[in-house]
């Protein structure tokens, strides 16, 4: 049950996984008005269609409203390279 000083909605990030899912349904369980939130993340195109079919078929079972964000430009070889840094080898 909530709190009356609680906020009353959460945004829950699905993966599409089950520790996501489990967690989104705990919190729509318990009364929280839970929306969900995938980001499209670099990686070959068939991996991500299944991710967004399985994303989109939690949204539709606990039905909650869902937004995909594609953050694929982001997240491209130039964005993270600078984050890169130099290994040492321990012998």
């Amino acid at each position: 049950m909530l709190m009356d000083n609680k906020p009353s909605s959460v945004v829950v990030a699905l993966s599409g996984g089950v520790d996501s899912a489990l967690g989104a349904a705990l919190l729509k369980e318990a009364g929280w008005q839970v929306s969900g939130l995938h980001f499209l993340l670099p990686t070959s195109p068939h991996r991500a269609k299944e991710k967004v079919l399985r994303v989109r078929q939690i949204a539709a079972r606990l039905r909650i409203p869902l937004k995909i964000q594609d953050l694929k430009i982001p997240f491209t070889p130039v964005s993270y390279t600078h984050l890169t840094l130099p290994t040492k080898r321990i012998v």
